[in-house]
Parts: structure tokens; C-alpha cells; sequence
């Protein structure tokens, strides 16, 4: 079975001593995070590649969309949806 690195460390940890266990399980996850705050500040952006293609994705789809606004309510039309903004009360027909 191919366990991630973590799972190993943890597996292993628990054949020692309650506080020999608790101190290796300690720094395998004090040694995840700064992993994993690394590979965080490799990034560019503030969003991760994944989010930031889902979010590329979702701007090219609003280019289709057709505004109406009226003072702090909106209608959006996209193709034959109709979804209705409320910037005061902060109310979306759309639900995202």
C-alpha cells in the first residue's frame, strides 16, 4: 500500500511511548506546514494555480453576460438565465 509521507511517520510513531509518539507526530506536522508554507509562497498570486484557473474560467463566462443595472439592484442575463443582484441587502438569485 502506498501511504503519503505523513501517514508513515505517524504509523511509525505509534509504536513508541505515549510522549515519544506525541513528539514525533509534533514535528512530522511542524515539518507539513512549513512544507506546505513553502510551496504557498511560491506562488505568484494570492490564489492557488488550481483556484486561479477555475477563477480565468468564470471571467471568460461573465464576457457572456448582459447587465441591467438600476440603482443598487442589478439583472444579469446570461444566455437564457436571468439572475437578479442585490448589492444592499446582499441577496443573489444565483447562489454562488
Amino acid at each position: 500500500m502506498n501511504r503519503p509521507k505523513i501517514l508513515k511517520d505517524i504509523v511509525h510513531a505509534r509504536t513508541k511511548h505515549l510522549i515519544d509518539m506525541l513528539e514525533d507526530i509534533k514535528m512530522t506536522l511542524m515539518e507539513r506546514i512549513i512544507v506546505k508554507r513553502a510551496i504557498m509562497q511560491a506562488f505568484e498570486d494570492d490564489a492557488c494555480p488550481e483556484m486561479r484557473s477555475k477563477l480565468e474560467k468564470e471571467k471568460e463566462e461573465a464576457r457572456n453576460c448582459f447587465l441591467v443595472p438600476s440603482e443598487t439592484v442589478f439583472q444579469v442575463k446570461h444566455k437564457l438565465d436571468s439572475l437578479v443582484v442585490d448589492l444592499n441587502q446582499d441577496k443573489y438569485t444565483c447562489r454562488k
